[in-house]
């Protein structure tokens, strides 16, 4: 086992003058549990975050971090930690992304910018059998060529404008309307979104994550796409999840285009 069972695979450690103040402050304004051990940083949970507290040692001074915390309700833990002691650097505001977001200061010297998700969305899961090997159909999935041929829904045409299978690697697309009644989010016609690989894994998984470019609040925000290969009788069964659709876009209509590119992922590998 490469990392203790439950924790993350980065944690940040705060090293502050008073560990035990800055202990107590986490617990009153953003609900963190966890004990204090003798020779060893205090660990505390947040939701599923876990974050180390100490007092300096080795030379090692007090560090001053910026942290992004996700909250159930950012005004209430906002309030929290003014009572606490925090320094306000931004009251609750919403932001276009879809977070409403305040930052404070607290009394170990860091900034933690906190927030709650305020636009829902929604999760869209189907599965593809497709006659062709797991080995064909990743190729498929990480190939530029073959997705601008069928992760497009019908009535659109796709354009790749960069398509880099590896961690951190660019993507970006453009589906367009072929009718002129169709309404995109980035302009009168297209619909253009980027982001990058955050995992793959050959002939089992790709996972992406992508945002619409786009003015419109509604559509804003993150989604995650998740396409998993597993072995089936006679090929492959594609599963597929796309988390954080703006609930802007109708369920049904995500559904349906995923549903029509699969089977074009199915006919181009099966080809």
């Amino acid at each position: 086992m490469s990392k203790p069972a439950g924790w993350p695979a980065v944690t940040p450690r705060l090293i502050a003058e008073d560990p035990d103040a800055l202990v107590a402050f986490l617990r009153t304004a953003f609900g963190a549990i966890g004990e204090a051990h003798a020779g060893r940083p205090t660990e505390l949970r947040i939701d599923d975050a876990v974050v180390m507290v100490s007092g300096t040692f080795e030379g090692r001074g007090p560090t001053s971090t910026l942290l992004y915390l996700y909250l159930a309700d950012v005004d209430a833990a906002y309030a929290r930690a003014l009572a606490a002691g925090a320094s306000s650097h931004e009251a609750p505001r919403d932001l276009p992304w879809g977070d409403r977001r305040a930052i404070v200061g607290d009394p170990g010297g860091n900034v933690w910018q906190i927030a709650t998700r305020a636009i829902a969305t929604t999760t869209t899961r189907m599965v593809q059998h497709v006659r062709a090997p797991r080995a064909a159909v990743y190729r498929a999935l990480v190939d530029a060529a073959a997705i601008q041929r069928w992760r497009v829904p019908d009535a659109m045409t796709s354009e790749v404008h960069a398509f880099e299978p590896r961690v951190g690697g660019a993507i970006r697309v453009s589906l367009t309307y072929s009718a002129p009644t169709g309404t995109g989010k980035t302009s009168a016609h297209t619909d253009t979104y980027r982001g990058h690989f955050v995992r793959l894994v050959p002939d089992e998984q790709v996972v992406e994550v992508f945002a619409f470019e786009t003015t419109n609040p509604a559509m804003m925000g993150e989604m995650r796409v998740t396409l998993t290969l597993v072995d089936a009788p006679d090929g492959t069964y594609v599963i597929g999840e796309h988390e954080g659709v703006p609930a802007a876009v109708r369920p049904a209509d995500n559904e349906l285009g995923w549903r029509m590119s699969l089977a074009k992922l199915a006919r181009l590998v099966e080809s």
